[in-house]
Formats: C-alpha cells, structure tokens, sequence
C-alpha cells in the first residue's frame, strides 16, 4: 500500500512539472534589416549613420540618390544593418552641416527604410 502511495506520488509530482504554455511570447528571429539612403544629394560629405547597439555605417558622398523603395534596393551605397531583431532602435546620422536623430521600428522577418534629406526654406 505505500508503495502504491508514493509511486502515485511520484507519477503527480512528475505530471505536475509538465506544463503547456499556450501563452509563448511570439519568436522572433534574426533575420530583420533596417537600411539608410541618401533621398537627394545633399552636398556635405559621407554620412555616418549609427544604429543604436547594432553598429556605424557609412552612407559615402559619392552615393547616387536613391528613391522611396530603398529595402528592395540592391545598392551598394545603402546603410544596410541586416540580421536583427524585431523591434525599435534609436538611430543618429550626421555628415559635416546636418544631423539626423530619431527611433525606426522594424518588424519580424521586415525591412525599414529611411532616406535622408533637407528640407529647404526657400
């Protein structure tokens, strides 16, 4: 009889362990890319974008402007960061006679893109 009794025990303790966790946070992977452009030439040098906790990039002086579509783009002269994470980052771009600063949100498996420009007073 206690044998019976502890391998039921046992057996409930075991079961109670085991649980199904219908709630899972969505997966996300890696395999998200925010890019950076240059919308128009705007005369002042490279620009050094910075993503926050990802890393620089360097947009060079010499890049053709690039229109609206730049996440289908194949461009060489794109400030690509690839294989991220789904979510927000803080970004900060200069060149020497302006700066950018601000958040771009990228989903899971997507692109976010941003081109640079100056709004003119004229």
């Amino acid at each position: 009889m206690n044998k019976l009794f502890y391998s039921l025990i046992i057996v409930l303790t075991f079961l109670s362990s085991c649980s199904s966790d219908d709630n899972e946070e969505e997966v996300t992977t890696g395999d998200s890319k925010i890019v950076f452009s240059s919308f128009e030439n705007i005369n002042c040098g490279d620009i050094t974008v910075s993503l926050e906790g990802v890393g620089n990039k360097i947009i060079p002086s010499t890049a053709t402007p690039i229109g609206l579509d730049i996440c289908n783009d194949t461009h060489i002269n794109l400030a690509k960061f690839d294989n991220l994470v789904a979510g927000s980052y803080n970004y900060s771009a200069s060149c020497t006679s302006y700066t950018w600063t601000g958040v771009i949100t990228v989903g899971n498996m997507g692109c976010s893109g941003l081109s640079f420009t100056v709004l003119s007073a004229d």
